[in-house]
């Protein structure tokens, strides 16, 4: 059993013989806390960078020692038929 990400829906997943499955869409494993910062948005066609250098270093030096140390949470990304459609 499993929820979707987007939703919160309770997916029932059926997997087959052959490695195939029904009941959702899945996208793979994202690290929960690993790169959650905002380095740059888009205003009127033109990168700006919303955080300073120096904090940016801070926050990739905080990610590398979470990688090193594996102090993050690997999460299964799964979507219902719903939302994933939506997406199209």
């Amino acid at each position: 059993m499993r929820n979707c990400v987007v939703c919160g829906k309770a997916l029932e997943i059926t997997v087959t013989r052959d490695g195939s499955y029904r009941g959702g869409n899945y996208f793979g494993i994202i690290r929960s806390g690993i790169g959650d910062y905002g380095v740059a948005e888009l205003k009127n066609g033109e990168l700006i960078r919303t955080i300073s250098w120096i904090r940016y270093f801070w926050y990739t030096l905080r990610d590398f020692k979470r990688l090193l140390l594996k102090q993050y949470e690997e999460l299964e990304y799964w979507e219902c038929d719903d939302c994933c459609n939506d997406d199209v």
